[in-house]
């Protein structure tokens, strides 16, 4: 005589099992933006990388640098007209940069 079946998984299980899931996901998602992620670029780096794009570009105003993002620098161009830029650059300093 059968008294109980006990296949599958309880409730607690599967929640323990997600939980250690996200925290995983969450560990080498952390380790990969440091690893591998965006590094935050200079003036120098920004106004060398904007100039390809833009070569009016006078002076950079300001850079943003985001944690897991790109960096954002403003610029003002020589007639005075102001210009936002992303810059992406990785640990390996290959520097890449477009016109927002």
């Amino acid at each position: 005589m059968k008294t109980g079946n006990n296949k599958g998984f309880t409730l607690v299980e599967l929640i323990l099992f997600i939980a250690i899931i996200g925290i995983v996901v969450l560990i080498f998602g952390a380790l990969g933006a440091v690893v591998m992620g965006n590094y935050w670029v200079d003036k120098d780096e920004a106004m060398n990388c904007i100039k390809t794009i833009d070569p009016t570009i006078s002076a950079i105003d300001r850079l943003e640098k985001k944690v897991y993002w790109s960096t954002v620098a403003t610029a003002k161009n020589t007639d005075g007209v102001e210009k936002k830029f992303l810059i992406d650059a990785n640990v390996f300093r290959s520097v890449d940069c477009e016109a927002k």
